[in-house]
């Protein structure tokens, strides 16, 4: 229980619930044995606070940044698949972000929101295409590391076996 709250926390009982398995008596009894603190967050944009769970070192929400936090994050990725109740980081975008069996694809995030999808073309190029609109800041910054990573690839290239309907549309290009 605690190493899920440290990796995707905070969450809601029903999100750990789905995750683990478990009842949701028996979360709530794993809950109090760690000692999670009980919090509320916004599960979708707009919509009313709901219980749910962290752990007390997560809560100091203070730490600086360089700039925007940016992350292509690859198809299934535990970021994206760790929760069941995912409005408040996909908004919108699950159409075009998962397949038709709930599978991530290849995605843009950031700041913790889903904004796009990222693929890589025959070549190596990772290309990558937004489905809102961003501040210049944080496009120049998805455009840097888009180039980062067709750095890193260094010519590979490589297929996601779960590829969301907006990689397909990139990858062919």
């Amino acid at each position: 229980m605690r190493r899920w709250l440290r990796t995707y926390g905070p969450g809601t009982t029903t999100d750990i619930a789905w995750w683990t398995k478990w009842t949701k008596r028996d979360v709530l009894a794993a809950l109090a044995a760690i000692d999670a603190e009980a919090i509320t967050v916004e599960p979708a944009p707009g919509a009313g606070p709901v219980p749910a769970w962290a752990l007390s070192d997560d809560l100091d929400d203070t730490a600086a940044t360089d700039g925007p936090v940016v992350h292509l994050l690859p198809s299934l990725d535990s970021a994206i698949m760790g929760w069941k109740e995912r409005e408040w980081y996909l908004g919108s975008h699950a159409g075009p972000l998962f397949d038709r069996n709930g599978n991530a694809g290849p995605i843009v995030f950031v700041h913790g929101v889903a904004v796009g999808a990222w693929a890589q073309r025959a070549g190596g190029q990772v290309v990558t295409e937004l489905l809102e609109p961003v501040p210049s800041i944080v496009a120049d910054r998805i455009a840097a590391t888009a180039d980062e990573l067709t750095d890193w690839f260094a010519g590979v290239r490589v297929t996601p076996r779960f590829p969301n309907p907006l990689e397909r549309h990139l990858a062919n290009g």
